[in-house]
């Protein structure tokens, strides 16, 4: 019984310590505010070059959970925005694009369009906005509109239109942007 209770003392102080390791003991980083969620991790092995100019484009495809729900995509675009930011990369060493279509292409929609669709306001116009502040290129592919029978005057501010999603990415590519796939 004496060993059985040294061995389940062992195990508990090695999860304590393991638990306290993984907790990082640094705070949140937050340039897109709400969104985003991030943790600075001073002592991780790999860490973002600040002196490096970041190229992506995002695309995101899937439709939020719910039409009340933010977009999880745009939500790990603001992650990515947030990291890169606290890693001490500035604004004009980000050069990122946002492609919606697909399931997601109603979350570029303002209030009005989004409320006839959905019975609901759009969870994602504030989000939207901060990263477009941030410097990130939003746009919605055009074909995806249409098939909606949706148009330009549908969309939030700071949507422009594609062509389409698909060749938007194939131009991108080209040019030297990372392909993320949301």
């Amino acid at each position: 019984m004496r060993g059985t209770s040294l061995l389940l003392g062992l195990v508990l102080a090695g999860m304590t310590y393991f638990a306290q390791a993984a907790t990082p003991a640094t705070s949140p980083a937050h340039t897109i505010a709400m969104h985003g969620k991030a943790i600075v991790l001073p002592d991780a092995a790999h860490q973002p070059d600040p002196k490096m100019r970041r190229r992506a484009v995002f695309s995101l495809t899937v439709a939020p959970a719910s039409p009340a729900a933010t977009d999880p995509g745009l939500e790990r675009v603001a992650r990515a925005v947030n990291l890169l930011k606290a890693s001490g990369v500035t604004k004009k060493q980000l050069d990122f694009v946002v492609l919606l279509s697909e399931g997601a292409t109603d979350s570029a929609l303002a209030d009005p369009a989004y409320r006839v669709r959905h019975g609901v306001a759009n969870p994602n116009l504030g989000l939207i906005a901060q990263l477009s502040a941030a410097g990130v290129q939003m746009f919605v592919c055009g074909q995806a509109l249409h098939s909606r029978q949706l148009d330009s005057n549908s969309l939030a501010p700071s949507i422009a239109i594609s062509l389409s999603a698909l060749t938007s990415i194939i131009t991108l590519q080209q040019q030297g942007y990372a392909l993320v796939p949301l």
